[in-house]
Order: C-alpha cells, then structure tokens, then sequence
C-alpha cells in the first residue's frame, strides 16, 4: 500500500491536483525566479504566496504577500492600489490562521491520541 501511495504521489501534476499547493508554491517561486519580466515576476510571486496559505504554511504566505506589497509599491504603485484591498484580506488571513495554529498548540499538552482522549483544552 505505502508503496502504491508512494507511486501515486510521484504521478501526481502538482496543477491539476488541488491537494499539492505546497508542490505549486515551490513551482512558482522557482518560475518567478526565472521570470524575464517585473510584471511576470509579480504574478507568479502572488501565486505562490496565495498556494503557500492554502498548503496550511501561513508564515511563509505572510512572508510572500509582504515581498509582493514591498515590490509592488516600489515599482508598480498602481498595480498595488488595485489590489490593495485584496492584499490586505490575504494578509489577514495569514495573522489568523497563525493564531489558530499558535493558540492550539498553546492548548494542547501533546498530540491528539487517537485512540484514547484528546487533550484539547479548548
């Protein structure tokens, strides 16, 4: 079976399989790294800090939205009004989401037994 998982998750296309967004994150950063253009180089950095926050790597998505806005504002500050608004809720989402992971790790005394009690304290 583990080898079975193992040979699916090899054949997998990180863009047509919604679960890989870590996989996406990492293609795009890799593609905006090559990216000939400021303008292309933007998207794709957007892009990836959108699929880091949907992998459940929430600081590493506030970190991709800053680099954007620092960017943004720099070189494209009429890009950046445009999407100032969206920007904002997505760095939202990243502070809530990190205090939900921080607040329940601050409330859980160990991992979650599956078999015996939880020790949520929530």
């Amino acid at each position: 079976m583990v080898q079975r998982l193992e040979k699916l998750a090899k054949r997998s296309n990180p863009v047509r399989n919604i679960f890989l967004s870590s996989l996406r994150a990492r293609m795009f950063a890799e593609q905006a790294a090559q990216a000939t253009t400021q303008d292309k180089r933007m998207d794709l950095m957007l892009q990836e800090a959108v699929e880091w926050l949907q992998a459940g790597a929430s600081e590493k998505a506030m970190e991709g939205f800053n680099a954007w806005e620092a960017m943004a504002r720099q070189v494209a500050p009429d890009l950046y009004e445009k999407n100032h608004y969206l920007l904002k809720f997505y760095q939202s989402l990243c502070w809530i989401r990190v205090g939900e992971q921080e607040r329940c790790l601050a409330n859980h005394s160990g991992m979650l037994e599956l078999a015996g009690g939880s020790t949520c304290k929530v």
